[in-house]
């Protein structure tokens, strides 16, 4: 059981649904660790959640693009959710 010692959010899956997720949590400023089993659904996830922000820095909605996507860091290792204060799943069924 997590005691939330790291303060940050797990997304479990980096799916349209899960990248989304992610990015929301980032823009107001918590550290996520989006998991998935496959490195390239991570790649596409991280890619996406890199595009959306652009999007949005070109709109004036997004300061700083570079320092939300700093604050996601992407794993295959589900342990990575150990210490994070709420894991939220959005896998694809």
């Amino acid at each position: 059981m997590s005691d939330g010692r790291d303060g940050a959010i797990g997304v479990v899956g980096a799916g349209l649904m899960g990248s989304g997720i992610a990015q929301v949590a980032a823009q107001a400023g918590y550290d996520v660790h989006l998991y998935d089993v496959d490195q390239d659904a991570l790649n596409r996830g991280r890619d996406g959640i890199a595009s959306s922000l652009a999007r949005l820095a070109d709109k004036g909605r997004v300061a700083d693009p570079e320092s939300v996507l700093a604050r996601i860091r992407t794993t295959t290792d589900l342990g990575a959710m150990a210490d994070v204060a709420i894991c939220v799943e959005a896998v694809f069924e």
